[in-house]
């Protein structure tokens, strides 16, 4: 909890599994100072322990990725919005595919990601129809999670470069890439492997 203004930001849920942020509106810093000595004198009496935030990806991160960041700047204009949403869901088809999707994600979307795994619905269309193009933490596991924000968070990882090397070689730009199952199986023996290649060097917390 960090006071901003007049009020009190707030990051909470379970690290790898769920991570929100909202703010909490207060009267005046003197009274958002109150709320957090109340809130942590509740959360000490459940048994929390108080330690001091030192922000990273693993506590602070909650969206991977939307769509919508990709409508301007860069994207090319001559192409239909639908292309921004390819590169993240072809990772998001391969979680589905290596089951990594979190146990809501999938209770709430069963049908398509069985879809998926019938080659009927694309990744792509996933991200578009049931995450309205915003991958967040919570639709990940736990391991889906440890894995992502190593390889596939876009400002540490390495997705990326590989989905560019192996779909965009020659393409105008990344945004070109076509949303075919061809496309797809030539990307997932890459994700395979730096997946294999992330479970054999594990940290000790990773573990």
């Amino acid at each position: 909890m960090t006071i901003n203004g007049t009020g009190v930001d707030i990051v909470g849920g379970v690290m790898y599994n769920s991570i929100e942020k909202f703010w909490q509106n207060c009267e005046d810093a003197a009274s958002a100072n109150e709320f957090i000595r109340r809130f942590i004198e509740d959360k000490t009496k459940e048994g929390f322990e108080l330690t001091e935030y030192q922000e990273t990806l693993e506590n602070n991160l909650e969206v991977y990725d939307k769509a919508k960041w990709h409508f301007g700047g860069n994207f090319p204009p001559e192409l239909d919005n639908y292309q921004a949403y390819i590169h993240t869901g072809m990772f998001l088809g391969w979680v589905a595919e290596t089951d990594l999707l979190s146990a809501e994600f999938i209770e709430d979307f069963t049908n398509e990601v069985q879809a998926f795994k019938r080659r009927e619905l694309t990744g792509a269309q996933i991200f578009e129809q049931c995450c309205d193009g915003v991958l967040l933490v919570n639709d990940l596991s736990e391991i889906g999670n440890r894995f992502a924000l190593k390889y596939f968070e876009f400002g540490n990882g390495q997705y990326l470069a590989d989905y560019e090397m192996t779909l965009a070689n020659g393409l105008p730009s990344t945004y070109h890439v076509a949303d075919t199952w061809d496309n797809y199986d030539k990307l997932k023996p890459v994700l395979e492997k730096r997946f294999e290649e992330w479970n054999q060097n594990k940290t000790p917390e990773e573990k």
